[in-house]
């Protein structure tokens, strides 16, 4: 469950306000879910994610749009930040928001009415595309931490050096499957530099840069005989998988 994002997005969904609406029409007065409007609201809150400038057009969904100066969904905003104060100040234990993310919920809020005027009146923006404030990059580059160390939720220092490298190595070789190889890869250019070497001649330029990034920060890292052995094995075996894909069938 706690990692079911799927299940939430279900929930949070257009069609689950129109069932809920059939529903209530079903109802008596008495009765009626309230359900339907506390999905609306947590669906109005698309407006931190906005990536392209046209997609409410597409769409067809103003809450879709990009921020501009002064805009009317900062009322919204508003109004949320006085809920969620007063919801906090319910003298009930449980059932409330933790700390931390009614503080980064409250500050996303106040902020981004502030950020969006500040950039369209004193730096010439027309618009602000709110997905760009978001952390889920950073979430994503640390849940492939979190991956490559075993899916572990407690990551060590080597760990995150060892996966860094790792990712530094695969952004640079650009390998791909059997089916899609192609032969614009970087190491694939790397190996073919090497093929016109005569046997006695081996001063030949060839260009390491791409390379270096991915090993600067080996001199800093202390690895035992068990380790090594791993990414020796490991290192071995993506070479052997690249010569394998790069066959022709």
């Amino acid at each position: 469950e706690r990692q079911n994002v799927k299940l939430v997005l279900k929930v949070a969904h257009e069609s689950t306000i129109a069932a809920l609406a059939i529903q209530n029409e079903q109802r008596s007065p008495a009765f009626k879910c309230h359900t339907s409007e506390f999905v609306q609201i947590l669906l109005s809150l698309k407006i931190f994610n906005v990536n392209v400038p046209g997609k409410h057009i597409r769409l067809n969904d103003p809450l879709s749009s990009p921020m501009t100066f002064n805009d009317e969904r900062f009322v919204f905003l508003t109004r949320i930040v006085y809920r969620l104060e007063a919801w906090q100040s319910l003298p009930e234990k449980g059932g409330k928001l933790s700390k931390q993310t009614f503080t980064s919920f409250r500050h996303a809020c106040l902020a981004l009415p502030e950020i969006t005027n500040f950039l369209t009146e004193n730096c010439g923006y027309s618009y602000l595309l709110t997905s760009f404030l978001q952390t889920d990059p950073l979430e994503h580059h640390f849940g492939l931490y979190r991956m490559m160390s075993g899916a572990n939720y407690h990551v060590s220092y080597l760990q995150i050096l060892e996966s860094e490298r790792r990712l530094k190595v695969s952004s640079i070789l650009n390998l791909f499957s059997k089916q899609t190889v192609s032969s614009t890869s970087c190491l694939q250019k790397f190996i073919q530099s090497f093929s016109s070497i005569e046997s006695t001649d081996c001063s030949i330029e060839v260009d390491l840069d791409p390379f270096m990034n991915a090993v600067s920060d080996l001199s800093t890292i202390e690895c035992n005989i068990q380790v090594l052995q791993s990414l020796a094995f490991i290192a071995g075996y993506s070479i052997h998988r690249y010569f394998k894909c790069s066959q022709p069938c």
